[in-house]
């Protein structure tokens, strides 16, 4: 039996994150209520239904900007939607009482039939028919301990 130290577990920890094949795409199957997708520095939440404030945008580009880590897009109906409507359907899908994820989220994607999230360094993800996701973007602390978004 290996005996559990700290130089074992960051060896493990090492060679499992070596392991893991970003850049691979990937189809999900089945979405249930609160399951998350992560695309790089992106995730796709799994919402129940799209929030009561959603407007169609035309836009098909996930992540704001114009450089090549803002580029993850979704060949779906993308909606802009009040931030803190977003916030609570995230909450309730994920079960959790409270979440500060306003400054972190990005549009409601509806997939209506079987389709990818594409970007340049990622792999695929693509989303089964019938999901309803919300965005959200990776959060980091900079120099000053502040949160804010990560771009990839």
């Amino acid at each position: 039996m290996k005996t559990l130290t700290a130089e074992n577990v960051l060896s493990d920890l090492q060679k499992h994150a070596e392991s893991i094949k970003s850049g691979e795409s990937q189809t999900v199957g089945t979405a249930s209520l609160g399951d998350v997708v992560r695309q790089g520095d992106l995730y796709l939440t799994v919402i129940e239904v799209l929030p009561p404030s959603a407007k169609k945008v035309k836009e098909k580009q996930l992540a704001p900007g114009t450089t090549q880590g803002s580029r993850h897009v979704a060949s779906a109906q993308l909606y802009e939607v009040d931030k803190r409507e977003i916030a609570e359907a995230i909450v309730k899908a994920n079960l959790k009482a409270s979440m500060d994820v306003e400054r972190f989220v990005g549009p409601v994607v509806v997939f209506d039939k079987a389709s990818p999230v594409t970007h340049p360094e990622h792999g695929w993800v693509t989303m089964p028919a019938g999901s309803v996701c919300a965005v959200t973007y990776q959060r980091n602390l900079d120099q000053e301990e502040k949160e804010r978004r990560v771009q990839d």
